[in-house]
C-alpha cells in the first residue's frame, strides 16, 4: 500500500485526520483537513471509511499517512478486525488477525525499520506483546517479555515511536489482601529492528511524580520523547510534562508545563499548535 513517508516533513502536503463518535455512540464519521495555512478549517472533508457497514470505527496508531485502525459491530469486541488504511486515497487491507483476544488496556504502535525496509505493529496489553511485520503478513509473540512487571498504559493513547523504538511506561509491584505496596514505574523500549527490550532512565523529578496514586503516559513531541504524571484523587488535581532532550540521556529531562488544580481527574497530550 502507497504511504507518504517523503511528505512528512512538508506542512503544505500534511492533512489531520479525525474520527468523530456521535452522541448516542452508535455511528463513527471521519474527516481530514489540511495542514496548510492557507487552507481553512471548510476544507474539511468527509470521508468515507472503510467497511462501514461496522458501526465502531477506533483509530489506534498511525505512520506515514497510513492508520491502523479496529472495526467492529459492538464496542467491546475481543476479536475486532484489524485494517490498514491510506486515508488520502481511499485504500484499505485486511490485517491478519492477532493472536490474543484485544482488552481493556491493548495499545497499538506503529512504526518503520529501516534495516528490514518495512513496516511494523506492535500490540502490547497487560502482560502480553506480539508484533507484525507487513511483509510477514502474520503476528509473532514476543517471548523476551520483562519478566515482574505490568504495562501501564491508562494514560496512553499509542505507543510512542522514535528512534527506531516503541515506547511505554511499565510498572512493578501489585496491591495485595488490601495492603498497599510500592509500584515503581519505568520507560521501557522495544527496538523495531533488533525486538529487543531496553528501558530509558528517568529522572529523580519525574520517579518522584509517580509516587501513589498517580497515572503516567508517554508520547513524542518533534521527535522527542514526553513524558506526563498527574493525580485527579480526594480533589487534589496536578498534571506535570517533561521532554526529553537528548534521547537516553537521564540528565536532559527538561519540565515543560505543570498545573495545579482540583478540578482536574485526568489529563492526555494531544496536539500543538502554533498560537497567534
Amino acid at each position: 500500500m502507497k504511504h507518504f513517508k517523503h511528505a512528512k516533513n512538508d506542512r503544505n502536503s500534511q492533512k489531520i485526520l479525525i474520527t468523530h463518535m456521535l452522541q448516542n455512540g452508535s455511528k463513527f464519521l471521519s474527516y481530514c483537513c489540511p495542514l496548510s495555512s492557507v487552507q481553512m478549517a471548510e476544507d474539511a472533508e468527509k470521508l468515507d471509511r472503510p467497511l462501514s457497514s461496522k458501526p465502531f470505527f477506533r483509530v489506534m496508531c498511525a505512520c506515514d499517512g497510513l492508520v491502523v485502525v479496529i472495526v467492529s459491530d459492538i464496542m467491546d469486541d475481543t476479536r475486532p478486525i484489524h485494517l490498514l488504511w491510506n486515508p488520502s486515497i481511499r485504500e484499505s487491507i485486511v490485517l491478519p488477525a492477532p493472536e490474543s483476544e484485544k482488552v481493556y488496556s491493548t495499545r497499538y504502535g506503529f512504526g518503520y525499520d529501516s534495516t528490514s525496509i518495512d513496516y511494523k505493529i506492535l500490540r502490547t496489553c497487560s502482560v502480553s506483546t506480539e508484533i507484525l511485520a507487513l511483509k510477514d503478513g502474520f503476528w509473532r509473540k514476543i517471548d523476551k517479555y520483562p519478566h515482574g512487571v505490568r504495562n501501564s498504559l491508562f494514560s496512553t493513547s499509542s505507543l510512542a515511536f522514535v528512534h527506531e523504538a516503541f515506547h511505554w511506561i511499565v510498572r512493578s509491584g501489585e496491591y495485595y489482601s488490601g495492603r498497599s505496596y510500592p509500584r515503581v514505574r519505568s520507560l521501557v523500549s522495544f527496538s523495531i529492528s533488533k525486538e529487543m527490550y531496553g528501558e530509558i532512565p528517568l529522572s529523580k523529578e519525574i520517579l518522584l511524580s509517580f509516587v501513589g496514586d498517580s497515572y503516567a503516559g508517554v508520547s513524542v513531541l518533534d521527535g522527542m520523547l514526553r513524558v506526563n504524571s498527574g493525580t485527579g484523587l480526594l480533589g487534589v488535581g496536578s498534571y506535570k510534562l517533561w521532554v526529553l532532550k537528548d534521547y537516553g540521556v537521564e540528565e536532559s529531562w527538561s519540565a515543560l508545563l505543570t498545573i495545579e488544580d482540583p478540578s482536574i481527574y485526568r489529563l492526555l497530550p494531544k496536539f500543538r499548535f502554533a498560537g497567534g
